[in-house]
This record gives structure tokens, C-alpha cells and sequence, in this order.
């Protein structure tokens, strides 16, 4: 029986131990993670809390005490606290712990960015709560490391931050003819067909083929809409007052795609301008929608597809 009892202090004792040369008082972790994406759209989806909904992995509510967002998941529960240049200071909670977070980022490229949560534990002389200090932080590193991956994988996907795949190609239909007018409000899907089943006439006088979908742009000025239309044809054909015909520069065009109304439409060129600053380019000719779908034939708006163009240098 003493030999038992031996042995049992002599294994408690190596524990404690253990517990001290092992098990640190103060424990730091460090979660990193390299996101393929523009520091912009961090900027947009990350530091601004009112898009964590977007990509957030748990649930969130409101804690009307503090009146913050509180962002829970497996568990834990986050608050950002405070905002600094390229960081939040985020504040976790369980059930027994309340642990001062960081996470912050730096940009490594055009499209690169290095992020990294930090925070560290302070444990006390007790053995047994070193142990559960440290087997605790197993668990929040995996915590933090599903949100990141979350976050990343949102991140990287162009249609989540711009709302479609954009990519770049070279144009192909350089003459374009074209005619414009402008009045006080959005030109209506008749109108914009009008204008066009006009070119197409004018077109054929002049023996010349189409070579692609209808083209628009619109612009609000000064209280009016300005609206050109076009349509790309095969060969130069002579002007009238009415129809000109332009040539656009065989460069670099950028191309997106969407499908719904016309709303969704202006929204995309709107994100694709977007795009343009936070990839810090420029444009030398205005963007366009290429009308895929006939707007007249299909009545509902919601099946209507639109190519997105935005020529760039």
C-alpha cells in the first residue's frame, strides 16, 4: 500500500513538473495566413465590420449593453474593439477566458496580402491551469484558423468582391456605329432598342454585317441621361447626321459578366470601376454594356445577361 502511495506522489510530482518546465506562464500565438487578393478589398470586407456577415462562418447578434456586434463561433465569442491602421483589435470570450486579440495585415503584392492574429495568455503558478491554459489554446488557434480560411476563401473569389469573374482580353471589334440623344430620365428598354433597330437599318443600306451583341452606355449629367448606343460592324460605312461611325483602339479591355435587370447591369460597371482603382489603372475610352440578351424578346429582366467593358491602358 505505501509502495502505491509512493509511486502516486512521485507521478503527481513529475506532472507538476512538467507543468513547469513544459507549459509556460505566458503563452503567445501567432495565426498566419497569405490571402491572394487586393489590400482593398480587405480594406472593404475585413476592417469594415458591416461586412462580416458576408463571409462570416457562426452567427451574429447585437449585445445591447455595448451596443457592438458580437460574432459567434464554436463557442467563442468576438467583439472588434478598436481600429488601427491596417488592424483590429478584437476581443474573444468563452465561457471562462476573455483574451485581448490583434489581427492585422500588410501587403505583399498587387494581389498579395500577409495576415496574421495575435494574442497571448498569461497563466499562474498552478500546474493545473497551465495545462488547461495551453490545451485551451489549441482550440482557439483552430477557432481563429477556420475563421482566416473562411475569410480567404471569400477573399479570393472575385465574384464575392466585385460580384462576377473579371478578366482581360484584347478588342476584336474596332468600328463601331454609333448614335446618342439624352433626356431627363433612364432611357427606357424601348427607347434603347429604337435607336438600335435605327442603326441596323442604316447599317444594311450600307451592305455592312454585324459582328456583335449591341452595345450602351449611359451617363447622368447635369440632370440629364446621356445615352450612346452602337453596334460593331465589319467594314467603315459613311456618316450622317444621325449615325457615326468611330474605331476603337485594339488594346486591353476588361470583361465581366452579369445577369439581371438593367440595375444590375449599372451596378456591375459601377464594380468594375471599382476594380479599375484598386488594381490602380486607367481608362482611355468610356465602359460599356454589351446587351447579350434582346431586352425586347425576353420580358423578364431577371434571365437578361450583359457583357461589362471597360477598355484599359
Amino acid at each position: 500500500m505505501k509502495k502505491w502511495i509512493v509511486i502516486s506522489i512521485v507521478i503527481i510530482g513529475l506532472i507538476i513538473t512538467s507543468a513547469y518546465i513544459f507549459f509556460p506562464k505566458k503563452i503567445t500565438s501567432s495565426n498566419v495566413e497569405r490571402f491572394n487578393c487586393n489590400i482593398h478589398s480587405v480594406n472593404r470586407f475585413v476592417m469594415n465590420e458591416n461586412n462580416w456577415g458576408k463571409w462570416w462562418p457562426g452567427t451574429m447578434s447585437r449585445d445591447s449593453a455595448s451596443n457592438k456586434t458580437v460574432f459567434a463561433y464554436n463557442g467563442y465569442k468576438y467583439k472588434i474593439t478598436g481600429i488601427q491602421y491596417n488592424a483590429l483589435l478584437i476581443q474573444c470570450q468563452s465561457l471562462d477566458l476573455n483574451i485581448d486579440e490583434i489581427f492585422f495585415f500588410y501587403k505583399r503584392g498587387i494581389d498579395t496580402i500577409q495576415a496574421e492574429w495575435r494574442y497571448s495568455l498569461s497563466t499562474i503558478s498552478n500546474p493545473i491551469n497551465r495545462i488547461y491554459l495551453y490545451f485551451e489554446t489549441k482550440k482557439i488557434n483552430n477557432n481563429i484558423t477556420d475563421i482566416m480560411n473562411r475569410m480567404k476563401s471569400f477573399l479570393e473569389k472575385q465574384e464575392n468582391v466585385y460580384g462576377m469573374r473579371i478578366h482581360e482580353e484584347i478588342v476584336k471589334d474596332t468600328i463601331l456605329v454609333t448614335t446618342n440623344f439624352k433626356a431627363t430620365q433612364y432611357p427606357s428598354t424601348q427607347k434603347i432598342y429604337e435607336l438600335l433597330n435605327g442603326i441596323k437599318n442604316y447599317i444594311s443600306l450600307h451592305n455592312a454585317k454585324q459582328t456583335d451583341y449591341p452595345m450602351l452606355h449611359v451617363v447622368e449629367d447635369s440632370g440629364f441621361y446621356k445615352t450612346q448606343v452602337a453596334i460593331p460592324v465589319n467594314v467603315a460605312i459613311p456618316d450622317s447626321k444621325i449615325y457615326l461611325t468611330k474605331r476603337m483602339v485594339p488594346g486591353k479591355i476588361l470583361v465581366g459578366q452579369v445577369t439581371g435587370g438593367a440595375y444590375k447591369a449599372r451596378d456591375a460597371l459601377r464594380q468594375l470601376g471599382i476594380y479599375m482603382s484598386d488594381n490602380n489603372l486607367s481608362s482611355p475610352a468610356i465602359p460599356f454594356e454589351s446587351l447579350i440578351t434582346n431586352r425586347i424578346e425576353e420580358q423578364d429582366s431577371s434571365k437578361w445577361i450583359t457583357k461589362i467593358y471597360y477598355p484599359v491602358f
